[in-house]
């Protein structure tokens, strides 16, 4: 499954693709989304980088991108924000962190040196959740 255009819902403050089967990349418009609350986008199949624009989420309270493909270095204004952040078990390069918490990202077995991972093979997606408030 590929990743919903969603990119007119400017409004969106709740955004879940939980287990959806998604083989795509995380689409740099998510970033426009300046009222987003929470951003669930676990356990899915994402691969490629976290895209850079998702560091101007200024009112995101939760970031799930756990369980994933994603590689590449995570951008340092993720690395340094407050909130509830978990990333753990992608694909990761780079230096990770000293500890594998720091404030309250999470990086369990995100880094890794091999190429390869294993997701859950699923069926059907176990939750789809889209909130949009307003135009």
């Amino acid at each position: 499954m590929s990743f919903p255009d969603l990119q007119d819902m400017k409004n969106m403050t709740r955004l879940a693709l939980r287990d959806c089967l998604i083989t795509d990349q995380i689409p740099p418009y998510l970033g426009e989304m300046k009222k987003l609350k929470i951003l669930d986008l676990s356990f899915n199949r994402l691969t490629g980088k976290i895209p850079e624009s998702l560091q101007s989420l200024d009112s995101i309270d939760y970031m799930f991108l756990n369980d994933n493909l994603l590689s590449g270095e995570v951008p340092k204004g993720i690395l340094n924000w407050k909130e509830n952040v978990d990333l753990s078990y992608n694909n990761f390069t780079g230096s990770p962190p000293s500890t594998c918490q720091q404030n309250d990202v999470n990086f369990v077995s995100s880094y890794s040196s091999s190429k390869s991972s294993t997701i859950k093979n699923e069926t059907e997606p176990k939750f789809y959740f889209v909130e949009y408030n307003g135009a």
